[in-house]
């Protein structure tokens, strides 16, 4: 569910618009978009050696069952809030859209969708790559419920209520979703329509001997979602021999974007010979003050 706003649209949203009167709030971006689905997942995976080498690749394919969307979007927003609140001057590119409550059974849809997802990776000796692809393609919206969308610029005046003491029949008592788009010129659509899949892009390298010795390596990984910042990472330590057949990995991390900020994260790996156990915190400075350095702990 990401969502992205900037500071005005926060402030006006959260406590009005009477603190910009006699100016202009920009907002070159405001989106919001929440799916829900289910997935069944198949593919084929195989590993070609070669000396110290070993070459992998898998291909999948999955089959989605769309559930609900609720996605709202506006770009290149302006609104000047004349003094005393006289009138608003408002430009806008928007779309509004929330599905049909759907699929209270596997049996049900409410849309459907396909998916592609693509892996390659190549080991020699200690080095290891790896590139990564996942949920490439698209979700349909079976829909019989209107959606809102439109590109235009407006003079917004407000209601005029002819007795205030008698309310009945007002204005105030007929406001709803489609007068609203009245108000701001919007135009409604009705019908099923498509949405992007939230792909996953990643890619990695990560040296790790065999025996004991240091560690490094890194990696990029990214989201094809508004607001979502290329996470970038890397990572060193030491992996120290416990015994014949076991061994333990200290490593620490570095890391950048996602949905947060600066992270600094440790991880230890124990791995014996036919189980590991593993304990990692990729934040571990969000996890002790969330507040101040956002980001997955």
């Amino acid at each position: 569910r990401p969502i992205f706003f900037p500071e005005d649209a926060f402030n006006l949203v959260f406590f009005g618009n009477a603190q910009y009167e006699d100016d202009t709030i920009f907002i070159p971006s405001l989106m919001f978009q929440d799916i829900s689905y289910n997935r069944i997942r198949g593919g084929y995976s195989r590993s070609i050696y070669n000396g110290d080498s070993k070459f992998s690749f898998s291909i999948g394919a999955s089959f989605y069952q769309s559930i609900g969307q609720t996605y709202f979007r506006f770009l290149n927003t302006s609104i000047y809030t004349a003094p005393d609140g006289e009138y608003l001057d408002i430009t806008y590119n928007t779309r509004l859209e929330q599905t049909n409550p759907g699929a209270r059974k596997l049996s049900d849809f409410n849309g459907f969708g396909f998916g592609l997802e693509f892996g390659l990776h190549w080991e020699k000796g200690a080095n290891k790559f790896g590139v990564t692809a996942d949920e490439l393609g698209l979700l349909t919206f079976k829909n019989d419920q209107e959606f809102y969308y439109g590109d235009s610029a407006i003079r917004y005046e407000g209601l005029i209520i002819d007795d205030i003491l008698n309310p009945s029949g007002s204005p105030l008592t007929d406001i709803s979703i489609d007068s609203l788009a009245k108000a701001l010129g919007l135009r409604i659509g009705e019908g099923s329509y498509s949405r992007r899949l939230p792909s996953t892009l990643a890619a990695y390298f990560i040296h790790i001997p065999d025996e004991k010795g240091a560690i490094y390596g890194g990696g990029i990984h990214t989201r094809v979602v508004t607001g979502y910042v290329p996470y970038i990472y890397g990572t060193g330590g030491y992996k120290f021999g416990i015994g014949q057949n076991a061994s333990t990995i200290l490593t620490g991390r570095v890391a950048y974007g996602g949905m947060g900020d600066f992270q600094l994260g440790i991880s230890n790996r124990w791995d014996f010979d036919l189980v590991y156990f593993d304990i990692s915190m990729n934040s571990m400075l969000g996890f002790f003050s969330p507040e101040n350095l956002p980001g997955g702990a």
